[in-house]
């Protein structure tokens, strides 16, 4: 019984890492872009089932997954999309980043104090792809104003 959970576990596993392969494989940038977010939201949600059933190891590894297809999707977005502040994609990739910190918040939350230390810079990292987007779709950070 325990041998075909843990079988059912990898099985699991084997398909979202598989949407990170295939966004980097999607030649349309802003679809890309979409498709690793899509994978971001997805390994939250593995990476709080996996501290649920303490495997440290595993929730780790999707949050480093995470980070990983943020990065993929603001690359991609940076790439392919000349006015952020007109963009529809650059907008959703915000918000979805912010829904993505809400989660990773609350995750934050349930961890232990040493747990919290040792994903708060994956956190900060995340949060900065967020500010990133959100200043982009905002026109620039304030220190960025034309003289």
């Amino acid at each position: 019984m325990f041998l075909l959970g843990l079988t059912a576990l990898g099985l699991a596993a084997i398909p979202v890492r598989a949407d990170l392969k295939r966004a980097l494989a999607e030649p349309n940038l802003e679809r890309r872009a979409r498709l690793a977010w899509e994978n971001a939201e997805a390994q939250v949600k593995a990476a709080s089932k996996n501290y649920a059933a303490g495997d440290w190891e595993g929730t780790m590894q999707a949050l480093k997954e995470v980070r990983e297809s943020l990065e993929l999707a603001q690359q991609s977005l940076a790439t392919a999309v000349k006015n952020p502040r007109n963009s529809r994609s650059y907008k959703n990739f915000e918000v979805r980043t912010r829904a993505i910190l809400k989660h990773l918040g609350a995750l934050h939350e349930r961890m232990s104090f040493d747990e919290r230390q040792q994903i708060e810079g994956l956190v900060e990292q995340i949060r900065k792809i967020h500010d990133d987007a959100l200043w982009a779709v905002m026109g620039g950070r304030p220190s960025e104003k034309p003289r």
